[in-house]
């Protein structure tokens, strides 16, 4: 369900100019779209619950990034970032498999319950995680480009989202 709202992710520049130089090289996007004019792969918000002690923005769609015959093959889809105590996340789905790909630096504005947000210019730095999601090639703790988050108004968890937010 797409509530309105995004977040605007460029994954890295020079990941970009790498797989754009291989000669047949494909980027592919599935329920996103990608900005020409910002550089940055939109995902449509699927929805932001927030709860006593996290807060999670959910996004759907995929990009995938394909060349040297199939050598590389990488999809990222269904970003979600997940605010708490302990910081900020970005996941990602890829392989079938729910990955924390990277921490989101820097201090996100309060969330409040029906109201608009905006967390734009986010340092992303990538996990152990997302260092394996690419193959080794970034390192934790390697800066990706900045994603934006857009959020027209953050809801109450419905009592099935209560169980997957942390109990804190």
């Amino acid at each position: 369900m797409d509530v309105g709202g995004h977040l605007a992710w460029g994954v890295r520049d020079t990941f970009l100019d790498y797989v754009t130089a291989i000669e047949d090289h494909r980027i592919e996007v599935d329920g996103a779209r990608f900005d020409s004019d910002g550089g940055q792969f939109v995902f449509p918000l699927g929805d932001a619950v927030t709860g006593p002690h996290e807060s999670v923005v959910r996004a759907s769609g995929g990009v995938t990034f394909w060349g040297h015959e199939g050598a590389l093959d990488l999809t990222i889809a269904d970003p979600t970032v997940v605010l708490n105590d302990d910081g900020a996340t970005l996941q990602v789905k890829a392989a079938g498999t729910e990955l924390v790909v990277a921490r989101l630096l820097g201090r996100p504005p309060a969330v409040q319950h029906g109201s608009p947000w905006h967390w734009s210019g986010v340092e992303v730095a990538l996990t152990a995680q997302g260092a394996d999601l690419w193959g080794g090639v970034y390192g934790p703790w390697a800066r990706m480009a900045p994603l934006d988050l857009v959020v027209p108004a953050w809801t109450q968890p419905t009592a099935g989202q209560r169980a997957a937010l942390s109990p804190g």
